[in-house]
């Protein structure tokens, strides 16, 4: 057996094995199938029921939810041309661009840190659990990565050789790509540029300088047609308020948010453990990097910069998922801090060495192989829909919670028994289209309404009609409302998903003596009942 050393463990076929294991480690989330949940429906619903002119022109069948970017739409509408509409299909965007993250991470690594601090990122990148979760999601995150470890890539190419023009064009056409990509992509995108723009020759720098001019243009192209819909949605601006900091970071408040914030990051997205030993392995990676290599060190900087100088402005939320594009440079600072300290550590530096990679290391990966033993299920939707479409009878009720109509929509129309739910809707204005009237409950802001959901003559989802609405003063007493007693039939269904624990009994103790339960389904984070009025 070949003994393990520190040579070994910092070779490029041992880092080559680690890239294997990243990528396997992705393919069994992927493979896992999960049901969609709220985030993931509404974007399968807007690509899915959505022609590809009508992406190009950002005309949404829903449109109160965040946009996904452009080009990630096409490409997951392309791949459900080509395979389906299957949950791991529609994943399958995601997934490649997590894995190729993984591979191209290993040789961004190897470029800006030495040995063992690049094993040791690249072992970081490998087990981070929101790296492998976003990389089967039905959502941009894991393209926002991809995109952030490409330029970075990209730029180390133009460095290298400063006067090969070709270098220069190759990342200005995956500039162009990069702002209909990934928005986050952008501030990585303006950092590259900037920095290429300082270091780049005198007689290069009118070219680079229309390279510019073109990704300003794009830009501006893409906040109008749509960062500037998204923003003008109170529902979207509310619903990350809480993602800015509430006052300027010289007063307390400020502080103390920035700081919650800050301290926040390590645990999401990076999934460490030790916020204060981290903070300080990513201060002393920055400064040893910024001693050896400024160029690099800057490259990787100005994206955390600019994206807290966005947050301050309040022009981009700071917070979990949506700061994951700047993991693969958080996670080398961490590990380059941690090679200084190993190397000042003189005669005890295997032992520090190894004692810093245990602390940064065995979390994830315990909960990397945790999950991939016992999976990520937390709403199972798939199971509640099947009991929905399978006991339907044409005129059953259906009453559900405002956040599982994307999902009831997406599942509803690969039940194979769509038909048998939807109804002619009224000659005029509707005519030719068909629609299905359902019992919306609102949790957030308590309140009843009836809504049809719209579908034109070939069986795809158009939009959404409210036909009346009643507010209600508390959850419980929803059943109270005039509107369920005046549209209500003998046998319904209750359909609950993305609610918590407390609301769900809520809304069962206001059934509670007006109704008696049928067959059920009561999943992870979903649930579905049939019911008839016992007063009917």
């Amino acid at each position: 057996m070949k003994r393990i050393t520190p040579e070994v463990l910092t070779s490029p076929r041992f880092c080559l094995k680690l890239v294997v294991v990243g990528v396997l480690l992705r393919l069994v989330h992927l493979l896992e199938n999960r049901s969609l949940w709220l985030d993931e429906a509404y974007l399968a619903l807007n690509v899915l029921e959505s022609s590809f002119q009508q992406l190009l022109h950002h005309q949404h069948i829903i449109r109160e939810q965040a946009r996904a970017p452009l080009l990630f739409s096409l490409a997951v509408k392309g791949a459900t041309c080509l395979f389906g509409s299957a949950e791991t299909v529609l994943r399958l965007v995601p997934f490649l661009c997590g894995a190729a993250a993984v591979y191209l991470f290993y040789r961004l690594a190897r470029r800006v840190a030495d040995g063992y601090a690049a094993t040791l990122a690249l072992t970081l990148f490998v087990f981070c659990d929101r790296l492998i979760y976003y990389a089967a999601e039905l959502k941009p995150y894991a393209g926002d990565v991809f995109v952030t470890v490409g330029l970075l890539l990209l730029y180390g190419r133009v460095r290298a050789a400063p006067m090969e023009r070709g270098r220069y064009i190759t990342l200005a056409v995956a500039g162009l790509a990069t702002i209909w990509f990934s928005y986050p992509g952008i501030i990585v995108l303006a950092a590259v540029g900037l920095i290429t723009f300082w270091q780049t020759p005198r007689q290069t720098r009118p070219f680079c300088f229309l390279i510019g001019c073109l990704w300003l243009l794009n830009v501006g192209m893409v906040y109008k047609f749509a960062v500037r819909p998204m923003l003008s949605s109170s529902y979207i601006t509310g619903s990350i308020a809480v993602y800015f900091p509430p006052a300027p970071v010289w007063t307390a408040a400020g502080w103390r948010w920035w700081a919650q914030a800050a301290s926040g990051i390590f645990a999401d997205p990076l999934g460490q453990s030790v916020p204060l030993m981290s903070a300080i392995l990513l201060t002393a990676g920055a400064v040893a990097l910024w001693r050896r290599d400024r160029s690099w060190c800057a490259v990787l900087g100005l994206p955390v910069l600019m994206t807290i100088a966005a947050a301050g402005m309040g022009k981009y939320p700071f917070h979990g998922r949506h700061l994951l594009f700047l993991t693969p440079v958080l996670l080398l600072f961490i590990a380059c801090g941690a090679g200084m300290i190993t190397r000042a550590s003189g005669r005890v530096s295997m032992p520090v060495a190894i004692l810093l990679a245990g602390l940064l290391i065995v979390q994830p990966m315990a909960e990397a192989v945790r999950s991939a033993f016992y999976g990520r299920e937390h709403e199972d939707n798939r199971a509640v829909m099947q009991l929905v479409t399978e006991g339907y009878r044409p005129g059953d009720g259906i009453y559900l919670n405002t956040a599982a109509q994307y999902m009831f929509a997406y599942y509803l129309d690969r039940s194979g028994r769509e038909a048998d739910f939807l109804q002619p809707l009224p000659v005029g204005t509707a005519q030719g289209f068909q629609g299905l009237l359902i019992g919306k409950i609102a949790i957030d802001n308590p309140e009843f309404s009836y809504e049809i959901l719209v579908y034109d003559r070939d069986g795809r989802m158009t939009g959404k009609s409210f036909v009346g609405r009643a507010d209600l003063g508390v959850i419980r007493d929803w059943t109270q409302v005039a509107g369920p007693h005046e549209n209500r039939v003998p046998q319904n269904w209750l359909i609950l998903s993305h609610v918590k624990d407390d609301v769900k009994t809520a809304v069962l103790q206001g059934l509670r003596g007006k109704v008696e339960y049928g067959p059920q389904v009561s999943g992870a984070g979903a649930q579905a009942r049939f019911f008839r009025w016992t007063d009917y």
